[in-house]
């Protein structure tokens, strides 16, 4: 009985561990281009060195869309060198939302 035990929390600890899988990643900058019929976004990072990248946001959450110059901050998943964005928040318009009282 004491085996059984033993054995069924390993399994739901290795089950735990597994099923959690890698958080995303997490990027801030200025959207340099969005093209909306591929829903492909280039992004110039705040951050040394200011890297540049290419998202999909074909699959992502998101509201108004982007449009050069906006700031945004975007999480995504790295698949094999190519991203795909989950969540998009547009910071330049949630500051015109505050300055606006709304």
């Amino acid at each position: 009985m004491k085996s059984l035990l033993l054995s069924v929390a390993l399994i739901t600890v290795l089950f735990m561990i597994i099923s959690c899988g890698q958080a995303p990643l997490v990027a801030q900058g200025t959207v340099v281009e969005y093209q909306a019929e591929s829903k492909m976004l280039r992004l110039a990072d705040e951050n040394p060195p200011h890297n540049e990248y290419l998202i999909s946001l074909a699959k992502a959450d998101m509201g108004l869309q982007p449009v050069a110059g906006d700031i945004v901050r975007i999480s995504y998943r790295d698949k094999d060198g190519a991203l795909s964005g989950i969540r998009v928040m547009n910071l330049s318009h949630q500051q015109e939302l505050i300055k606006g009282g709304h």
